[in-house]
């Protein structure tokens, strides 16, 4: 008996490491550009497009700078457009948003300034599993395995 719950147990861990790594999708940002508008009012203007190993997945996209003339990161809050705000996007694109460089960085300019975009794949719809234990048909608790110390 104990051998038939290991087992199970086994089992169980086995199909779940697998659901995992089928969970594990790969979001990628593309075809990234950053240009400052011109002339010159603190606007930065981002173009992107996303990939997915799984098209239909939702993404959310978060960006950082960094100042490699001061070596020191760049927080990009002031945010507009697609993806601002955690806004979940589909793959494909491109997509726009703006960078208010002047409220988030009012004393910076930087002439090595880069500009980094994740995406992560957040679920839009609740995963689950069900799983019988039972090994039979009947499943009430006095006719089922037992469980505890043998």
């Amino acid at each position: 008996m104990k051998t038939l719950i290991i087992t199970r147990l086994a089992f169980l861990s086995f199909l779940f490491s697998c659901l995992a790594l089928l969970a594990a999708e790969n979001a990628r940002v593309v075809n990234l550009v950053a240009m400052p508008r011109t002339p010159w009012n603190g606007l930065v203007d981002i173009t992107y497009s996303l990939e997915c190993d799984t098209p239909d997945d939702a993404m959310a996209v978060s960006f950082q700078g960094h100042d490699r003339d001061w070596d020191e990161s760049v927080p990009m809050t002031s945010l507009t457009g697609d993806g601002a705000g955690g806004e979940l996007l589909p793959a494909g694109g491109p997509y726009h948003i703006a960078w208010d460089s002047a409220n988030d960085w009012p004393e910076g300019h930087s002439s090595e300034f880069t500009v980094t975009a994740t995406a992560e794949v957040k679920e839009t719809t609740p995963l689950y599993l069900v799983v019988n234990l039972n090994t039979g048909a009947v499943t009430s608790s006095t006719t089922g395995p037992r469980i505890g110390r043998y």
